[in-house]
């Protein structure tokens, strides 16, 4: 009996994810059916013009100044509004927009430099 070797044994282990991987963005019809017919099943209500917001809307999301961090996603489940040093009060939504574009840009930073160490251990 022949031993796979480890080059032919990862290009199948490629092939199997790839080929598995690709069914997950494939929608299920009968979901689709059953959403068409949830949809129709809605009576369509005509609403008064709903006055406009204060700031504009950005992919759907609109600043409200009431909620926590202006209203912007980010919210855990576990830990809700999380900030227990305060540093999110009495800022405006430029502030509040640039704290959390700096959050994204250093996570980010972080993650390369962990790719970096798995990648220098290799060497």
């Amino acid at each position: 009996p022949r031993t796979p070797t480890p080059n032919v044994t990862m290009k199948f282990l490629v092939l199997a994810l790839t080929a598995t991987s690709a069914s997950a963005f494939t929608g299920g019809r009968s979901a689709a059916r059953a959403n068409t017919r949830m949809m129709a099943d809605v009576a369509v209500e005509e609403a008064a013009e709903p006055a406009a917001p204060a700031y504009p809307t950005l992919n759907g999301w609109t600043a409200d100044e009431s909620k926590f961090c202006w209203g912007l996603p980010g919210a855990l489940s576990p830990m809700g509004d999380f900030d227990p040093v305060g540093l999110s009060k009495d800022l405006d939504l430029t502030e509040m927009k640039r704290f959390r574009e700096a959050e994204v840009t250093h996570g980010r930073v972080a993650m390369t430099a962990v790719l970096g160490f798995l990648v220098a251990e290799s060497f």
